[in-house]
């Protein structure tokens, strides 16, 4: 007996750890390898039937399937844009990767998806970043309405209040040509004119940008010397991006158009932020675009933590919040879980009045589905998941009441 209590919690922790190459595990992650261990339980068995319609009677009994779930849905999301009924919502998918850690981080993603949530209802998990921060612990996370970006400032001017930002994807530097020239320079006034003339010409460009009322310059390429020169000497802040999609995503949080030369923008093309400043967070160098209140389009998480594979851990169990969170979006009833989800679908001759129209050649297969609900699989993953609570049992019994 002690032997095969052992084997079964070995088997237990083994499945927690499977792998599964599925587009939902890298999404939700909520025990997707005991679900999948359940979904293919016994087609082995079945292989050498695979001629005899299976897909097709498999189709047909899932389709009946997911026609009696709406009636075994134990609650219902009424309001996404309260925070605190998101969060119990989420808290099951975060617990499944932090547990102890579940409620507080609920919190955090629930704050940071309802800041991001639109009036149309189109929820994208894109609009949820994070940044994260070596050190502290996990209770010292927080959400930011805005973008976090670990780069310095490139000039003197550190701090801005009611920014307006131009943006540009080219370099912020002079104008070169595409092909190489020569310029012949036969004494020293012609090289002094020559570099006074390339100084005018970068100093109007620069004083023009900060005369349409730009106060913070964000550039996707190198920033000249000279640029940073004029920039500094016109109260200009200036922050370089490497990566194209920071450059994108940051157009997006300010509503700012990317540019693609050195032109002065026009107010359309230019971007607003409440404040846009360089802060230290645990030894790091950070550049906030900080929107003041809740409605803005991209909210930022600021992931602390001792290791790196921490935060790599609760990064992972964010995405899984985020993704629940879209997933309520799209549909707002909830199901018990895998093992007792089973139950009502359990009794062979219940479940089989729901299907007398299947085809008589498929008859055999939607058996098939019926057998897998009473194979040992399936009584493994019920007691693997059975709940001790005497509100989950009768919750679930009513269920069984209205299936039949």
């Amino acid at each position: 007996m002690f032997v095969s209590v052992s084997l079964c919690f070995l088997l237990c922790q083994s499945l927690q750890q499977l792998p599964v190459e599925n587009p939902v595990a890298h999404e939700c992650k909520d025990h997707i390898s005991v679900l999948s261990f359940w979904a293919y339980a016994r087609f082995g068995d079945y292989f050498f039937h695979l001629n005899m319609w299976v897909i097709e009677g498999y189709e047909i009994a899932c389709k009946k399937t997911l026609e009696i779930l709406p009636d075994c849905a134990c609650a219902s999301a009424k309001n996404l844009r309260n925070t605190e009924e998101a969060a119990s919502y989420i808290r099951t998918a975060v617990m499944s990767k932090q547990y102890g850690n579940e409620d507080f981080l609920s919190h955090l993603i629930a704050q940071a998806c309802v800041s991001v949530y639109p009036e149309s209802g189109h929820f994208n998990v894109d609009s949820v970043r994070v940044c994260k921060i070596l050190g502290s612990g996990i209770s010292s996370s927080s959400v930011l309405h805005g973008m976090v970006f670990k780069r310095e400032t490139e000039g003197d001017v550190t701090s801005v209040k009611n920014a307006k930002i131009a943006i540009f994807s080219c370099p912020f530097d002079c104008m070169v040509t595409e092909t190489k020239g020569t310029v012949l320079i036969n004494n020293a006034e012609e090289l002094l004119s020559y570099s006074k003339g390339e100084e005018n010409m970068m100093e109007s460009q620069v004083k023009a940008i900060a005369d349409a009322g730009a106060n913070v310059v964000v550039t996707g390429g190198k920033v000249a010397d000279m640029a940073l020169h004029y920039a500094n000497k016109y109260q200009l802040m200036v922050i370089r991006l490497n990566s194209k999609w920071d450059l994108r995503r940051l157009c997006k949080t300010v509503g700012a158009s990317a540019l693609p030369r050195l032109t002065p923008p026009t107010p359309e093309e230019m971007g607003y932020c409440d404040s846009v400043y360089l802060t230290e967070v645990g030894d790091t160098q950070v550049v906030v675009f900080k929107h003041d209140t809740q409605d803005c389009k991209i909210s930022t998480l600021v992931i602390r933590g001792s290791t790196d594979n921490l935060m790599d851990d609760i990064e992972r169990a964010v995405d899984d919040g985020v993704n629940t969170f879209k997933v309520l979006v799209r549909v707002r009833k909830m199901i018990f879980f895998l093992g007792i989800l089973i139950l009502p679908l359990l009794n062979q001759i219940q479940h089989q009045k729901y299907l007398p129209w299947a085809k008589e050649k498929t008859d055999w297969t939607v058996a098939q589905w019926s057998k897998i609900l009473f194979s040992d699989e399936s009584k493994f993953c019920i007691s693997f998941w059975k709940s001790k609570s005497q509100e989950s049992e009768g919750r679930v019994e009513r269920h069984r009441i209205q299936v039949a």
